[in-house]
């Protein structure tokens, strides 16, 4: 019982970590355009 809890909370946090490393890579991938875009273009 408490086995399979922890699995499910290992499996849980995993998730959630590759979740929020996607979410932290598209981010830095619309900054980094923005910035290629401002130092091309000066605003």
């Amino acid at each position: 019982m408490l086995t399979s809890w922890i699995f499910g909370y290992e499996k849980f946090t995993f998730k959630l970590l590759w979740e929020s490393s996607k979410v932290k890579k598209q981010m830095f991938q619309k900054i980094w355009c923005y910035l290629k875009l401002s130092y091309i273009i000066p605003v």
